[in-house]
């Protein structure tokens, strides 16, 4: 009788096990973020923009897993016509962003003209004790000033900047993920005052559930400009996701351990921006 009464103990334990493992220990996720179209309008119709120096945008790419590492890359470009990537790829992680311009300087001018940054990161984890992350990141900038009035009277001027992201993602109840998503455009002065800003930022997170989210819209910044005076323009695209099967306690401190490498490298990247900003405004 006992061992019977064993017998169907273990039955039971192996059938459930089996069962809380089919689906189990599951999350894939991933984010874009696209910027495109930008245009110039002003309450003056005789006032035009004018770029005085070439584009310069970078893109920035970073993957990690557990199992294989990390990936980065990095590229720049300084011109008015061109086009720029940056791949990042490991086991579970794929992350790339793009840059391109055509015709720089006749942007908000030309319709042929044209300037796009492109960010998307994914990942994908169907095993147990596993941990990923993905970030993209692609911007521009460029100074200008607006004539068409006389020197040192103001005139009102409008940038717009359209967006398209997505955030999505699905986790079992042993998965967890978190996505985000980014935009902004900005005009300051040359002295770092910031004249106007518009952003999106939106994130997503949860474990045991999905999330297939789209953000579609335009970035507007409009301010009062002194004609013939010196402004800059900065717009960049951001698009991050996390994941990680949920861990025994045991194997959650031998991963938390190795997480401060990666958040370190992160902070790298993000700073990347900021470095260039504070490089342009010195000059």
């Amino acid at each position: 009788m006992l061992k019977e009464t064993t017998i169907k103990l273990l039955s039971a334990l192996i059938f459930l096990f089996g069962i809380n493992n089919v689906n189990a220990q599951y999350v894939s996720a991933s984010s874009d973020m696209d910027i495109f179209d930008l245009r110039f309008s002003s309450s003056d119709p005789a006032a035009e923009v004018i770029w005085i120096d070439d584009w310069y945008g970078t893109v920035t790419a970073f993957a990690q897993d557990t199992d294989s590492g990390f990936d980065d890359d990095f590229n720049d470009l300084l011109g008015n016509n061109g086009f720029i990537n940056a791949i990042a790829s490991t086991a579970h992680v794929s992350s790339d962003a793009t840059y391109d311009v055509l015709f720089g300087d006749l942007i908000g001018s030309d319709p042929n003209a044209d300037i796009n940054a492109t960010t998307h990161s994914d990942l994908l984890l169907t095993e147990k004790y596993k941990q990923a992350d993905g970030l993209a990141i692609a911007d521009f900038d460029n100074y200008f000033v607006i004539i068409g009035g006389n020197p040192g009277d103001v005139v009102e001027v409008t940038f717009e900047l359209d967006y398209n992201g997505n955030l999505k993602a699905d986790a079992d109840e042993l998965g967890f993920f978190e996505i985000d998503l980014a935009s902004v455009l900005a005009i300051e002065d040359i002295f770092g005052t910031v004249m106007a800003e518009s952003f999106v930022f939106e994130s997503q997170s949860g474990n045991n559930t999905s999330v297939d989210q789209d953000y579609i819209g335009t970035l507007a910044v409009t301010t009062q400009l002194f004609y013939e005076e010196e402004y800059w323009l900065f717009a960049g695209a951001d698009a991050e996701v996390y994941g990680y099967t949920v861990p025994e306690p045991n194997i959650l401190l031998l991963m938390i351990s190795g997480l401060g490498f990666f958040f370190g490298k992160r902070d790298r990247f993000k700073k990347l921006a900021s470095k260039k900003v504070a490089k342009l405004l010195m000059g």
